[in-house]
């Protein structure tokens, strides 16, 4: 208990706001908001996040990079839809443009296709297929001429729509999957 009283209130403030990194990294303003709802005045937030950034970390531009990438990887989006959900963590315009001018729709939208793909074929109705597989894309953001050119390309690439099987995709070396 005593050590807990010897912590000055600035230092435990800090800690607060670095134990919120420890899940992920973490946009100013969304810092700046969490740390609020705790009733910490204002002008100790202001201080707290101005020592983080010049300590490197607190950083929007680093944080849209790492949001970007995770999307990628993990769970493609469209760059509209990233773009909407750095918007309403509190990053600026400037760094949302520079960050999600480097993504690719149709690569993007290949990939979720081609994984989503995968776990609807069942050699089972096309149509069906196709609207599931549509809709599936259409609610990660991407637009109807992206969402064709997957669809077409998942087509070349395992000879039909509905024709996928686990023999007709292989393993690449960035984790994801590409057809044979």
């Amino acid at each position: 208990m005593k050590r807990a009283m010897a912590i000055k209130p600035d230092d435990k403030l800090r800690r607060d706001a670095c134990r919120y990194f420890g899940y992920r990294p973490q946009s100013e303003a969304e810092l700046k908001k969490k740390l609020g709802r705790k009733g910490i005045p204002p002008a100790e937030i202001e201080n707290t996040l101005a020592g983080l950034k010049a300590e490197g970390l607190l950083d929007d531009a680093g944080f849209a990079r790492f949001w970007k990438e995770n999307r990628e990887f993990f769970a493609p989006r469209s760059r509209r839809l990233v773009r909407q959900e750095l918007k309403r963590k509190g990053v600026s315009e400037d760094i949302i443009e520079q960050i999600t001018g480097e993504m690719n729709d149709d690569e993007n939208a290949y990939r979720a296709a081609l994984d989503k793909a995968r776990r609807l074929a069942s050699g089972g109705d096309d149509r069906l297929f196709v609207e599931r597989l549509g809709g599936y894309l259409k609610r990660r953001g991407f637009d109807d001429e992206v969402i064709q050119n997957a669809m077409a390309r998942i087509r070349k690439d395992t000879g039909g729509t509905n024709g996928l099987s686990s023999g007709s995709l292989k393993k690449v070396p960035n984790g994801g999957e590409q057809c044979n």
